[in-house]
C-alpha cells in the first residue's frame, strides 16, 4: 500500500526513457532492422506523451518511396500509421488521416512485396476503423476534392486486387468499405463525370465478381471479397439514400442500384458450391443484405436464386472435407435465414408467367412459381420452425404466401391445382403450431429458447 502512490510516477519515468531515449536512439542506430523496430514501436507509445510528436516525425520521414536497403524501414512505418488510424485521436484526425492516405499510395508501387503488404494493410485498416470514409467530403474544403481522393483510393485498392495474395486480400477489404463509404458514387460523379462513375463502379464489380464466383483464390481472399459485396449490397438497397448512391434515371421511384445482379449471381455461385464452408456462410449472409427486390435483378433471377436456395436448405451437405464439420451447422442455419428471408420479398407477381422478352438474344424463360414450390417450401418451414429457430420469421412467411395464395389475382390462376386447398389448409395449421411455439418460448420453455432468432 505504501508503494502505490509511487506507481504513477514509475510509469512516467518509464515512458519518459522509452519516448526520450530509446526510439531516438534506436532510430539512428546502424542496423537497419533496429531502425525499423524503432518505428514500429511508435504505434504503442502514448499519444498524449509531450515527446511522442517527435517519434511520429521519425515515422512521417520514413514512410515514403526511397532506398531499397530502407525496404524494412518503410515497411514498419506504413504498418504503424496503419495501426494509429484506427486508434484515438487518429482515427477522427482528418488531415492525420489524409496525409497518411498520400503516404500510402505513394509506396503502393514498391518494389518490394513486403512494403506492398503493409500499404495495403494499413489502408484497409483506415478505411474500416477510421472516419476516413464517412467524414471525406465533410469539411468545406475537402468536399471539392472527395471524389479525386476516393478514386486514387480505388485505384489503390484495384491495383492491389491484381498483385500477390497477401496484398489482394487487404485490397479486397479496403475497396469493400471505400466503394460503400455515404455518397461515393455521388462524389465521384461531381469530380469527375457520370460516365467515370459508372466505369469505376463497373470494374469494382467485376473484379469482386472475378474472385467470388470461382474456386480459384484462397479461402481468406474469397471470404473477405463476399464480405465487401455485402457492405456494396447494403449501399445498393438504401433507397432512402438514392440520390447518393444510385445512379439517377427517368423513373425515381425505382432507382437502379449502382451494384447489383451481377454480385448477386457471384455470391449465388459461391453460396452453392464453394468447397470452403466459410466462404458459403458469408456469400449466403451476403445474399441477405439486400432490402429491396430492385437490387436482386429481373423477376427470373430471383425466381432462380430463391429456387436454388430452396434445394440447398432441402438436401443435405455434403461433406467430402472432414475439416468442414465444425461449420456445417452454422452454414445450415445461414441458409435457412437466406431463403426465409427471399420468401419475405415474393410478390404475387411472381406467381404469373413473364411477359416474352424483346431483346435480340433473350435469356431462357425461368417458369414462375407454383403451388408446389409452396409445397417443397412447406415442408421446410415446417422443419425450421418446429426446431424452435427463427420463429418470428417463418411466422411472418406463413402468413405472406396464406396472403398470395387466398388473393383474387391467383384465384383463377391456382383453381386447377390439385395442391392449392390442401396448401391452404396446411398452411393455417402450420400458422397455429408456430403460434404456439412462439407462445411456450415466451414462456421460457428450455426446449425454445436455445436457437430461438
Amino acid at each position: 500500500k505504501e508503494e502505490e502512490p509511487s506507481r504513477p510516477r514509475l510509469q512516467e519515468e518509464v515512458w519518459n526513457q522509452v519516448v526520450d531515449v530509446y526510439v531516438p536512439r534506436m532510430a539512428v542506430d546502424e542496423a537497419a532492422p533496429v531502425r525499423a523496430s524503432a518505428n514500429a514501436a511508435v504505434a504503442f507509445l502514448p499519444p498524449q506523451h509531450p515527446g511522442f510528436p517527435s517519434c511520429l516525425d521519425l515515422v512521417w520521414k520514413t514512410a515514403r518511396p526511397g532506398d531499397n536497403k530502407e525496404s524494412a524501414i518503410r515497411a514498419a512505418s506504413l504498418k504503424t500509421l496503419g495501426m494509429l488510424a484506427r486508434t484515438a485521436p487518429f482515427s477522427g484526425d482528418m488531415q492525420f488521416l489524409i496525409r497518411a492516405a498520400d503516404a500510402l499510395e505513394l509506396c503502393s508501387r514498391d518494389t518490394y512485396v513486403a512494403v506492398r503488404i503493409k500499404a495495403s494493410f494499413s489502408l484497409a485498416n483506415m478505411c474500416e476503423h477510421s472516419k476516413l470514409c464517412k467524414a471525406i467530403g465533410s469539411s468545406e474544403y475537402e468536399k471539392h476534392h472527395a471524389g479525386l481522393r476516393l478514386m486514387r483510393l480505388s485505384e489503390f485498392a484495384l491495383r492491389a486486387i491484381a498483385d500477390n495474395d497477401k496484398v489482394r486480400v487487404y485490397g479486397i477489404r479496403a475497396l469493400g468499405y471505400l466503394a460503400s463509404s455515404p455518397g461515393y458514387f455521388q462524389m465521384i460523379q461531381n469530380a469527375s463525370s457520370k460516365a467515370a462513375a459508372e466505369q469505376l463502379c463497373s470494374r469494382i464489380e467485376v473484379e469482386l465478381c472475378r474472385i467470388i464466383a470461382p474456386n480459384v483464390h484462397s479461402v481468406k481472399v474469397r471470404w473477405n471479397a463476399c464480405h465487401s459485396a455485402r457492405l456494396l449490397l447494403s449501399v445498393s438497397s438504401n433507397q432512402e439514400s438514392a440520390a447518393q448512391t444510385t445512379i439517377t434515371t427517368s423513373d425515381p421511384s425505382t432507382p437502379p442500384p449502382i451494384f447489383s445482379s451481377r454480385l448477386i449471381q457471384a455470391l449465388q455461385s459461391a453460396a452453392a458450391q464453394a468447397e470452403n464452408f466459410k466462404v458459403r456462410i458469408q456469400a449466403t449472409k451476403a445474399l441477405r443484405e439486400p432490402t429491396s427486390r430492385v437490387v436482386f435483378g429481373a423477376k427470373s433471377q430471383f425466381i432462380k436464386l430463391w429456387r436454388v436456395m430452396l434445394s440447398l436448405v432441402s438436401g443435405d451437405i455434403d461433406l467430402s472435407d472432414p475439416s468442414q464439420y465444425k461449420y456445417k451447422d452454422n452454414l445450415k442455419k445461414e441458409q435457412q435465414l437466406c431463403l426465409l428471408y427471399l420468401c419475405s420479398l415474393i410478390a404475387e407477381d411472381d406467381f404469373l408467367p413473364s411477359e416474352p422478352s424483346q431483346e435480340p438474344d433473350p435469356e431462357p424463360q425461368v417458369p414462375p412459381m407454383q403451388a408446389e414450390d409452396v409445397g417443397r417450401l412447406l415442408e421446410n418451414v415446417n422443419q425450421i420452425s418446429y426446431s424452435g429457430f427463427a420463429l418470428e420469421e417463418s411466422k411472418e412467411v406463413v402468413g405472406r404466401f396464406l396472403g398470395i395464395l387466398t388473393s383474387p389475382t391467383l384465384q383463377s390462376l391456382l383453381a386447377d391445382s390439385p395442391t392449392k386447398v390442401s396448401l391452404q389448409r396446411d398452411l393455417e395449421k402450420l400458422e397455429g403450431s408456430i403460434n404456439l411455439l412462439l407462445k411456450n418460448a415466451q414462456e421460457d420453455d428450455p426446449r425454445f429458447l436455445g436457437d430461438k432468432s
